[in-house]
């Protein structure tokens, strides 16, 4: 987990006591507030799209109505960055889109990006990728080759700003100058396993390897986490096992991959309820995430093909946090980054669908 959110988490509770009323009321309202602004700000990067007003209204109306997510806006949110990586990324669209409809992109809009663009890839590497080639998208034919040394070299500071005082802080605390975090073998570890692969119930195998691998599940992987030197040895350690089992079954991994990325966008019912298991509203979750992300994923593909230029930050920002999660388990945590732009892609085929009705029964008028 990076700093921000757990930072400022830890400042209420010291402020007003951990776990009081008051101080989970200000993390709840604080999530929901970001939660929230990323919804506006997504509206607004839509309307610039030339995405019509009353379909944007009904996209807003399904996130806010529609209680898909509501365990993790309210709760984890509180401390985890869902809610922020989604705020800062709906902004930097709208900034993208904007600084496309100016005559020139001057150097204080590119420090301004570079410095969000910064803040987006520190708090969520995939959203942060997607924005970086947004911006690169931007910049080709817009910005003139004298100046791309300047811009590169503003973007490099701007990142290094913000991860190099964070690896110091590694390097001081953990031995090690980690530029962002330190669980990728153990994301890959427990994707990536003989029993994943076997026949066995997906959702008891996962339970299964979370109690046997990760620290936060159990006190037998705590421990193996502290025997190991630490978390830093204990999932490269993992993450090392893992590398040779993915080089051995290579069919397999692919296979996993395969699962991966339809879980990334049709979550089965085991991955709505991972400890408690399945509830009553559990099919309905599966039914209506499943229309929307097929919606979502269409409605992307007609807008690329019909107005690739309009689209394509948006397009951008919905595939390429994608692919980091193709080679672990997705939990749904993991795939709320792309909740709400999948919202208004699938209320922008609609909106689509209702023009072209509008059109054909015109044409059969006339």
């Amino acid at each position: 987990m990076l700093p921000l959110p757990p930072v400022y988490a830890g400042l209420i509770y010291r402020a007003l006591g951990v776990h009081a009323p008051a101080a989970e009321l200000v993390l709840a309202g604080s999530a929901i507030a970001l939660v929230m602004a990323g919804y506006a700000l997504f509206y607004r990067a839509f309307g610039l799209m030339g995405m019509p007003r009353p379909w944007r209204i009904a996209a807003l109306a399904a996130l806010c109505l529609v209680p898909l997510n509501m365990q993790l806006e309210i709760e984890t949110f509180r401390i985890w960055e869902g809610g922020l990586s989604v705020a800062v990324a709906a902004l930097f669209l709208w900034g993208l889109l904007t600084l496309e409809r100016r005559a020139e992109v001057g150097w204080g809009a590119i420090i301004a990006m570079a410095l969000l663009a910064a803040l987006l890839f520190f708090i969520s590497p995939p959203l942060g990728l997607a924005g970086y080639l947004g911006a690169l998208l931007l910049l080709i034919g817009r910005l003139p080759l004298r100046r791309w040394a300047g811009a590169a070299g503003i973007a490099v500071a701007a990142l290094a700003l913000l991860i190099a005082p964070w690896a110091w802080r590694n390097q001081q605390v953990m031995g090690e100058a980690l530029p962002l975090r330190s669980n990728a073998g153990l994301e890959l570890a427990l994707g990536n396993h003989p029993a994943a692969a076997g026949p066995g119930d997906p959702r008891a195998v996962f339970k299964a390897r979370l109690d046997e691998i990760h620290p936060f599940e159990s006190d037998s992987a705590f421990a193996a986490m502290q025997a190991a030197g630490g978390e830093i040895a204990y999932a490269r350690g993992l993450g090392t096992t893992a590398k040779d089992w993915i080089t051995s079954h290579p069919a397999d991994f692919a296979r996993l991959c395969g699962r991966h990325l339809r879980d990334f966008f049709f979550p089965p019912a085991w991955l709505w309820n991972v400890y408690s298991g399945a509830s009553r509203g559990t099919m309905v979750k599966v039914v209506i995430n499943a229309l929307l992300s097929a919606a979502a994923l269409t409605g992307a593909l007609v807008a690329g093909i019909a107005a690739w230029r309009r689209y394509r930050f948006a397009i951008l920002m919905l595939v390429v946090p994608t692919l980091p999660y193709v080679i672990v388990q997705p939990v749904l945590r993991y795939r709320y980054i792309i909740y709400a732009l999948s919202v208004f892609f699938a209320a922008d085929l609609a909106s689509r669908l209702q023009r072209r009705r509008g059109s054909a029964a015109a044409d059969g008028v006339r």
